[in-house]
């Protein structure tokens, strides 16, 4: 049997002037300067537990821990082996440039942190071995790199360019900075048996009445069996039981064998809002006679994934539409991936309502557990390869490096069935051919032909793209294909009602609590400083706020008053990704600031995104909606910052993300203020919709319903269609707050939508009093007075983080019982309740 041995008690050392000699020769302990490194840990996060830096860094703070990447490191580690063995060292993660040696001899040298390295080591090991692995300094490397360019190129490339590491390490969107170094995965000693799995290779074919499914699966060694081998081949349902099986042969010479499992009746797998997810597992076995050598599982959905038309997907021949968010990468400390911290983040996806993500270009290789849980929570995945808005040099060294990613990638995670398509990169085709004022065609062949040719190779079944965005007369032309259509700089010829958006950008802040983390109290609000836009008092020195003066300008335009003291913090884009913040009150204070901004997020994803998910115009009667897909940028934050997340550094989420959860409704009503007052409904599930429309229209100032009415309403499965007007209504006193609410046969709540007709920075709001009651997990509100964004927070002992609730900053109306499952709580606490224009907040006692 194949057998596995994780290498532990590493230690680590910064190089100075010693030799090489006798970095491999010394005694590994703190008088010499090593430092326990544990599993592999990186060279900060070594330091951070001896001590050496700070917890100001985990924080952003990052100014202590620069020196790092300037520095060179070694790792060295000691294990017992079987001598003369069949064996290979396998390094989940390398971080970047490093040379490998085993018993004082290199025999390895590794530079691209998306991939990981096997090395043979058969015949190489002895009783006692000695491990090192030498680190570069990532900017000796890059510069080393850049030397080697003719001149008119290195004006052109810049660090992520001319080498293979993740390009936040150079620099996050706000001012953090901390470029990493060091092991960042398991390195492992693997003992092969006689012959062992390589890859396993999963497709399937559903017939036409979907009540068979064939999966195919072709299954490559990693060598030629010595002997004859065979792969006992297992399919178990949903349930657990046995579904199909059968028994494969290889010849000596074989490196591979294929065979057919047959499914009848197979239970479908549906992207989130359209069905259930169930899931086969697939069990190989590779065996010598009965004798295990190795064995493998993976999950499976059977399900038929089609690109019909632009951008436009089918699952199980239903048409899909995808509402999401791109995600970068989930900590900027360390790159060893962190499996619970996934699975907060997901919790709070999967109450979001989005059913795609997008894995952007220019982050890092997510974690088999992230794609297992977007499998089982019905999540689509948009997977980038990893390129980013730049140039890349047409060298050999770069291609061979990302055919290898290419391959790999799309190795590991096509049995996925998540995955949605393929992307060549975040921006490259764009940065080329729109945003540059001299454009090059540097790198084309990189996501061009080389990734092309790996999707064609191992999935020719997906869609790939050739770059995100791509399509139409250029590269984010909302008219056609795939888009980044920057609205908040560009005017396009199509706005309302793109074809495919996977990028589209508003900035938030997140919660007071979250910024009084990192921030001081005087930094968030400083003295003297006026939330008012009063030309010219708020031209700032853009070049020092920014760091930028090159003609790209989309910081550079837009005059929002942002604090001075936020520059570190706020990403160069902010000012240009602001949204509305003229329709509410200027802040006096530093809640009320984040407010503003906040609140600002999620009114143009009310009035934006559901626009887009309407997809028409009322007076296109075709029936034919444009949009396909809407993904904001970006759900999470690498590092503490301001710019467009829904889930902060701290996992802590705010007005927009519970605004994207309601414009996100699978059946969303949705208002239009035009020449009239419109109530939409979409319905995107796979089922139609009916039932009972009720329409209220409220007055704040006399605390009552001054008019209403009930219609019943039918909305077809993919179906987008004007309900009603609210002409009956009229005339509307432009105080009124305006409630919809479907409601089945059994008067449940089928969704719910409620609007202002002025702006609310016109509006006077009542003191409005909230009672809580509590059963189980599950609060009751109710309200005296209109509520408007109510906001629910926990606290244990002054503990105010961790808390997650269903819902959260929602209007409340007097004639509602609102009801709030507690996700995420403490073993104890309070809970309170508070309406943002109250001074009245209600607490309970949460056990």
């Amino acid at each position: 049997m194949k057998k596995n041995v994780i290498l532990n008690n590493w230690a680590l050392k910064q190089i100075k002037e010693e030799p090489l000699a006798v970095l491999l020769s010394e005694e590994m302990n703190r008088g010499n300067g090593w430092l326990p490194a544990k599993n592999g840990l990186q060279v900060q996060e070594v330091l951070y537990h001896e001590n050496m830096l700070g917890e100001e860094v985990l924080l952003g703070h990052t100014e202590s821990a620069q020196w790092i990447a300037e520095k060179e490191w070694i790792y060295r580690c000691e294990f017992e082996a079987e001598e003369n063995a069949q064996a290979y060292l396998f390094f989940g993660g390398i971080d970047t440039v490093a040379d490998i040696y085993l018993n004082g001899e290199k025999i390895a040298f590794h530079e691209d942190m998306f991939l990981p390295l096997k090395v043979d080591v058969t015949g190489r090991l002895k009783g006692e071995n000695q491990l090192a692995v030498y680190f570069y300094s990532p900017y000796d490397e890059v510069k080393k790199h850049f030397e080697r360019l003719p001149l008119e190129q290195k004006k052109l490339f810049d660090n992520i360019s001319v080498i293979r590491k993740c390009c936040l390490d150079f620099g996050d969107f706000g001012g953090v900075k901390l470029t990493t170094v060091g092991l960042f995965e398991d390195v492992v000693l693997c003992y092969p048996d006689v012959s062992e799995i390589d890859f396993t290779n999963i497709t399937m074919k559903l017939n036409d009445r979907y009540d068979q499914a064939d999966i195919s699966v072709s299954i490559s060694l990693c060598s030629p069996a010595k002997s004859e081998v065979q792969a006992d081949l297992r399919l178990f349902s949903p349930n657990g039981e046995l579904a199909a099986k059968v028994m494969v042969g290889f010849s000596k010479e074989d490196q591979c064998a294929e065979a057919v499992l047959t499914v009848h009746n197979p239970e479908l797998w549906w992207p989130k809002n359209y069905g259930d997810q169930p899931l086969y597992r697939l069990k190989t076995v590779l065996l010598e006679n009965v004798r295990i050598l190795d064995e493998e599982e993976k999950t499976v959905g059977i399900r038929n994934l089609e690109k019909t038309g632009d951008m436009c997907f089918r699952v199980n021949h239903k048409e899909i539409k995808l509402w999401g968010g791109n995600m970068v990468p989930m900590y900027g400390f360390t790159h060893r991936w962190d499996t619970r911290r996934c699975e907060e983040t997901m919790l709070r996806i999967d109450n979001s309502n989005m059913n795609c993500l997008r894995i952007w270009g220019g982050g890092m290789p997510y974690g088999n557990s992230f794609y297992e849980l977007c499998d089982q929570m019905g999540i689509m995945v948009y997977q980038d390869f990893y390129l980013n808005w730049a140039y890349y040099p047409d060298e050999e060294r770069i291609r061979a490096l990302c055919r290898q990613e290419a391959e790999y990638h799309v190795k590991r995670l096509k049995h996925h069935p998540c995955i949605l398509l393929w992307s060549g990169g975040n921006e490259t085709y764009m940065h080329h051919e729109e945003c540059s004022y001299q454009p090059k065609k540097f790198g084309y062949k990189l996501f061009k032909e080389d990734f092309a040719q790996a999707c064609q190779k191992f999935d020719p079944d997906r869609f790939y793209l050739t770059s995100s965005p791509a399509g139409g007369d250029y590269p984010s032309d909302p008219s056609e294909g795939d888009g980044h259509p920057l609205y908040y700089t560009y005017r396009h010829s199509v706005e309302k009602y793109p074809v495919f958006v996977s990028e589209s950008a508003r900035t938030s802040t997140g919660p007071l609590r979250s910024l009084k983390r990192f921030m001081q109290e005087e930094e968030i609000w400083p003295e003297g400083y006026v939330n008012q836009v009063t030309y010219p008092s708020v031209q700032k020195n853009r070049e020092q706020y920014f760091g930028t003066t090159e003609k790209f300008f989309v910081p550079l335009w837009k005059n929002v008053p942002i604090p001075d003291t936020w520059a570190k913090w706020s990403a160069n884009f902010f000012a240009g990704e602001s949204a509305a913040i003229e329709k509410f009150y200027e802040a006096h204070d530093a809640e009320s600031l984040v407010y503003r901004y906040n609140a600002a997020y999620a009114d143009f994803m009310k009035t934006y995104s559901e626009g887009v998910r309407r997809g028409k115009p009322h007076y296109d009667l075709t029936g034919k909606r444009r949009a396909n897909g809407y993904l904001l940028w970006k759900i999470n934050d690498t590092w503490p910052q301001f710019y467009c997340s829904l889930i902060d550094y701290f996992l802590e989420t705010y007005i927009p993300y519970y605004q994207v959860k309601r414009s996100f409704s699978p059946v969303l009503l949705s208002f239009e203020i035009d020449d009239h007052i419109l109530l939409w409904g979409v319905n995107d599930t796979a089922k139609d919709i009916t039932g009972t429309l009720t329409i209220r229209g409220f007055s704040m100032s006399y605390n009552k319903v001054m008019a209403e009415y009930q219609i019943p309403v039918q909305i077809r499965s993919g179906e987008s269609k004007v309900l009603t007007d609210l002409d009956k209504l009229c005339p509307i006193i432009r105080e009124w707050a305006l409630f919809a609410e479907l409601t089945a046969d059994d008067r449940s709540q089928i969704s719910r939508s409620d609007t202002f007709i002025e702006l609310e920075r016109y509006l006077s709001f009542p003191e409005a009093s909230i009672s809580l009651s509590l059963d189980g997990e599950v609060l009751t509100l109710k309200t005296d007075r209109f509520a408007h964004c109510v906001e629910l927070t926990g606290n244990l002992a002054g503990d105010e983080f961790g808390w997650l609730f269903d819902d959260n900053y929602f209007n409340l109306f007097p004639f509602e019982e609102k009801k709030v499952r507690i996700l995420k709580g403490k073993n104890g606490g309070k809970i309170t309740a508070k309406a943002h224009y109250s001074s009245t907040q209600t607490e309970i006692d949460y056990k």
